[in-house]
């Protein structure tokens, strides 16, 4: 009977316990290179396909952030070339088959005698589609040797990839802060740009604008959309209600959870879960002492290892975003993470 009675209660240890519901919110990230905002940037004309190149440095100038808190000021060549009178850029301009290529000792002069700060040049490297095949031994092989899975032609023009390799110089210095390779395909079409996938273009255009969308990413803050966890109670009272709130978040609709969560926790003080994904959506308002606070409260009326976890979540996402913005430590300092 002992062991009878047992396993008849596991099942109600589960569902006190309660589960979880997976949605999505969006957070900003801090650049991905080095924060150019508020200074001078000179964005060089790109290396590579001739074709290419160019949609994407028109595509990095027309997406040109402009939103309190990215500003800054874009420079091109051309701009400081006449400036200059055309003296130094023309003289160190190597004509090549494909298209003239300007030296990156000539574009920090430019950059330098306009005052500019920054210094981004980019090579746009050739087209390359994704592979699909349904055998595995070739990988399979590959992998054994310990080496990188090789890459085959589709004939889909949907599977391509585009990658840019880009390079930030600090001017002051006239040295490299660092180099960095931004691939775009059909996913990062699909989850950060989807106003693209609706465009009538050519999947190759499509790719050259959010290549120069993505560029951005590393010199301004960006926003980012995660993958996050909602508590889903089953026992204590208001629980239902707490799962039609997270219904509303998974579909988008945060201001309508928002509303729901908080007259849920000020009817049933007890409810934690109802704590707990305020707390989270506190983060999607940058509300980061709120969602402290909420989280901190949820704590108190359950301890368990998934609201620790989303509490050190909750200030791993409040540092990226005082690096994102060159922001001082809040007031109330650091209780979980460390530099």
């Amino acid at each position: 009977m002992v062991r009878i009675r047992l396993w008849l209660s596991i099942p109600l240890i589960l569902v006190g316990l309660g589960c979880r519901t997976d949605s999505s919110l969006h957070v900003w990230t801090p650049p991905v290179l080095q924060s150019a905002v508020g200074q001078q940037i000179l964005v060089a004309p790109l290396a590579g396909d001739k074709n290419l190149a160019k949609q994407v440095h028109a595509a990095m100038l027309s997406a040109q952030p402009s939103d309190p808190g990215r500003q800054l000021a874009v420079r091109t060549a051309d701009e400081l070339e006449t400036q200059a009178q055309g003296s130094v850029m023309l003289a160190s301009a190597i004509e090549s088959s494909e298209q003239a290529t300007i030296s990156d000792l000539t574009l920090l002069a430019l950059a330098r005698q306009a005052g500019t700060e920054w210094l981004l040049m980019g090579e746009v490297l050739p087209l390359h589609t994704v592979r699909h095949s349904t055998s595995t031994s070739i990988e399979e092989r590959a992998e054994d040797r310990g080496e990188p899975e090789p890459i085959r032609l589709s004939e889909s023009a949907d599977d391509s990839r585009l990658t840019v390799v880009w390079r930030l110089y600090d001017v002051a210095t006239a040295r490299p802060v660092a180099d960095r390779a931004l691939v775009v395909d059909a996913k990062v079409l699909a989850e950060r740009y989807p106003d693209l996938v609706m465009i009538d273009a050519e999947p190759v255009d499509r790719l050259a604008v959010a290549a120069g969308r993505e560029a951005w990413t590393l010199i301004t803050p960006a926003v980012e959309r995660v993958t996050i966890e909602l508590a889903k109670p089953w026992i204590l009272p208001g629980s239902a209600a707490v799962r039609k709130a997270n219904a509303e978040a998974q579909a988008g609709r945060w201001p309508a959870a928002m509303r729901a969560w908080q007259a849920i926790l000020a009817e049933h003080p007890r409810q934690h879960a109802a704590a707990h994904n305020l707390a989270i959506a506190a983060v999607a308002a940058q509300d980061f002492a709120t969602a402290r606070q909420l989280i901190a409260q949820a704590l108190q009326k359950r301890d368990s290892a998934f609201y620790r976890r989303s509490s050190a979540w909750i200030e791993t996402k409040q540092r990226a975003y005082h690096r994102a913005f060159e922001l001082p430590d809040p007031p109330e300092g650091w209780a979980i993470t460390h530099r």
